[in-house]
């Protein structure tokens, strides 16, 4: 073949290429191949690239979730927060349940291990997960637990502070977070606990000990705190009648 027509064919394989450099799918599947190669500051950098020479790519839909799960993987939450909000308000009927589940993850990855510590990113978490559990999703089993999950942190905050006012001496403080605990986190694995130290404060106060009673013996009839309320009360009861 003359070597003049292999230069033109490799001219026109070269214009008809799918992938031309510069174009904004070479700049996609490089951020794509340096996002699964780990090299995150590459892989932004391309789709800054994309972004500002091809505002109006549709690969930009898939770029922008993807800087997202970047900032996430780096553990930069509040950006990743911020970048998967902006992908709703943009493309607000394409992955949604998604983005949802990613925000709320975001927001749980910030929160504190330990209960007592600040717990305000909370709120928005939850609220994130339930707006995706409206949704039909594959990732409802995940939001579901994960919102459990915060639900136990919370609870077992508000339980600490009740006990914590109780030791203190501040009764109706105490009893006053014990009847907002039982409103509140009715599924907490911790609810015994807190019936048993509501009954334990009302009765100091000589106010009304009914409602944590009977829903202790009633719904936890098994656990240790029915057990020892009831070991106590038989006790105290033994003794008031001996004195009738």
């Amino acid at each position: 073949m003359p070597l003049l027509l292999v230069l033109l064919c490799l001219a026109l394989t070269s214009c008809n290429s799918p992938q031309k450099t510069g174009s904004a799918k070479f700049y996609f599947n490089q951020a794509v191949y340096y996002k699964e190669k780990q090299n995150h500051i590459k892989s932004l950098e391309y789709l800054r690239k994309l972004r500002q020479e091809f505002f109006y790519s549709p690969y930009n839909e898939k770029a922008l979730l993807m800087k997202a799960d970047i900032y996430f993987a780096q553990k930069k939450f509040p950006q990743a927060v911020q970048s998967y909000e902006k992908y709703l308000d943009l493309y607000p009927h394409k992955q949604k349940d998604y983005a949802l589940y990613q925000i709320g993850l975001s927001y749980k990855n910030q929160l504190p291990s330990r209960s007592e510590h600040d717990l305000s990113l909370s709120d928005p978490a939850l609220k994130a997960f339930s707006l995706l559990l409206k949704l039909k999703s594959p990732y409802r089993k995940k939001a579901l637990r994960a919102k459990r999950e915060i639900l136990d942190q919370k609870a077992s905050r508000e339980l600490k502070t009740a006990l914590f006012f109780k030791s203190q001496g501040w009764r109706s403080a105490g009893l006053k977070r014990i009847k907002y605990f039982i409103k509140h986190y009715p599924q907490s694995p911790l609810m015994p606990k807190a019936l048993l130290t509501g009954f334990q404060l009302a009765h100091s106060l000589n106010s009304n000990t009914a409602e944590f009673k009977s829903k202790l013996m009633t719904d936890y009839p098994h656990s240790p705190s029915a057990r020892l309320l009831q070991k106590k009360h038989g006790f105290f009861s033994k003794i008031k009648q001996q004195f009738l």
